[in-house]
């Protein structure tokens, strides 16, 4: 007959008495009761060399390319910080989430709030997902930390824990339309007041806050308006809106779309011979990295009213050019290409908080970091992309948002965006203008 198992700490050879049972029993009652309070502590001790953080961009669908730059970026100011021992001593750990629209930002946002428990994320590479993903950590007075979105409405909320470090549309498509009338006209021969100029936009919450910025500031700047014309992102076929364009003989458009919609309608141009003497874009999908490689030559030349990218060094202070060529020699390592101005917004605003926010609160408590983010004073030259830093105090109509932010004009050159205007931040002269007829281009 096979022996039976012996019970754990049973004496050898011997049955277990009464009072042995009953003392093993609550020697395993105790040690399972205290196993979770053991977890927990565990938990709790990794938690305290750690500040957690979460992140929202759009990693699929039709802005994922921008999405997926602005995460990079992001996630490589984390790295550089973690490197140099972290934020007071304790490493960065991103929870990331994907929100390929404003439904899924919604989402996202709820479980990184709810089931996360965060108390900080950064954002966003979309206007619509900062939009709502902010309202969402709003309600929850979570601190949303947004270096892309550039609708003017995002901080026009009088949101107490909301913080925008990026120029607004007002400023990227007023940036095209004075670079129309200061650069291009000049360049042209043609008085300002002559310069017909047509405006195209997508109708979303980018693209319409970028679009009335463009509008704007070509009146204020004297510019002729002979078009201005909207589309939905959504419409595969966008020659409609070019052939109306085409009919108003422009010397210059001016344009605003947000992802591969921007490549469409550059196509349909193309192939629709649309000539204009230049174009100037207003950020967005016009000046990602895809543009480009989906366009190829048919790219170059095109100008975009954009997000400083890489920025004259001498605009810099000694530690932002440092952090610069760090910034740019780890992102080529990662994507195989120099970053454009998507990847350098979202590494100079996620650099400025670990650097100069975080640091100065005792903790993520909202309260102590919305008071240091307030305290931030820096000069022009101060942020990797050349911008200074100073958020709109509570009571501003435009209260978080980064009255020290600008925007440069970029230009497709040879495949990659380069900074041609203003001249303090310009590495390129502009080149290709006026734009040679579609006609006269090397067939794509």
């Amino acid at each position: 007959m096979k022996d039976k198992k012996r019970a754990a700490g049973a004496p050898a050879g011997r049955p277990l008495t009464r009072r042995q049972f009953l003392g093993l029993s609550a020697a395993a009652a105790a040690s399972a009761a205290l196993a979770p309070s053991i977890l927990s502590s565990s938990r709790l001790l990794a938690a305290d060399k750690e500040i957690r953080l979460g992140t929202i961009f759009p990693m699929t669908g039709n802005m994922a390319f921008g999405g997926n730059e602005g995460f990079t970026g992001t996630d490589i100011a984390r790295e550089i910080i973690n490197e140099r021992g972290g934020i007071n001593g304790k490493r960065i750990v991103f929870v990331k989430a994907d929100a390929p629209d404003q439904t899924a930002a919604t989402n996202e946002m709820n479980r990184l709030i709810s089931k996360e428990r965060l108390k900080l994320v950064i954002g966003s590479y979309s206007s619509a997902i900062a939009y709502t993903a902010s309202a969402v950590a709003e309600r929850n007075r979570v601190v949303f930390w947004e270096n892309h979105g550039v609708a003017d409405d995002i901080v026009r909320r009088g949101f107490k824990y909301l913080f925008k470090t990026n120029i607004n549309a007002t400023g990227t498509g007023g940036g095209a339309s004075t670079f129309a009338a200061k650069y291009l006209a000049p360049k042209l021969g043609i008085p300002v007041d002559q310069l017909k100029v047509g405006i195209v936009w997508e109708d979303g919450t980018y693209g319409s806050s970028v679009g009335r910025g463009i509008t704007a500031l070509a009146k204020q700047n004297g510019l002729k308006i002979v078009a201005n014309e909207s589309y939905s992102t959504k419409s595969a076929d966008l020659s409609p809106v070019v052939l109306k364009l085409r009919s108003a003989h422009p010397d210059v458009l001016l344009a605003a779309g947000i992802g591969s919609d921007a490549i469409l309608f550059w196509k349909q141009a193309r192939d629709l011979d649309l000539n204009v003497k230049a174009v100037v874009a207003a950020s967005g999908g016009w000046g990602v990295l895809n543009f480009a490689q989906n366009l190829g030559s048919s790219a170059e030349g095109v100008f975009s009213s954009d997000f400083p990218t890489d920025v004259n060094p001498r605009a810099l202070t000694p530690e932002s050019a440092e952090l610069q060529k760090e910034f740019v020699k780890r992102f080529v390592a990662i994507r195989g290409s120099r970053p454009t101005g998507k990847a350098y917004l979202a590494f100079a605003g996620t650099i400025l908080l670990f650097q100069h926010v975080l640091p100065k609160a005792d903790s993520l408590d909202q309260d102590q970091v919305r008071a240091a983010a307030l305290a931030l004073d820096l000069p022009e030259g101060s942020m990797v992309n050349g911008c200074g830093c100073k958020f709109e105090p509570p009571d501003s109509p435009e209260a978080g948002f980064n009255s020290r932010s600008f925007s440069v004009v970029l230009q497709w050159q040879k495949g990659e965006v380069e900074v041609v205007w203003p001249d303090k931040y310009a590495n390129f002269e502009p080149i290709l203008v006026p734009l040679p007829a579609w006609s006269a281009r090397p067939a794509v």
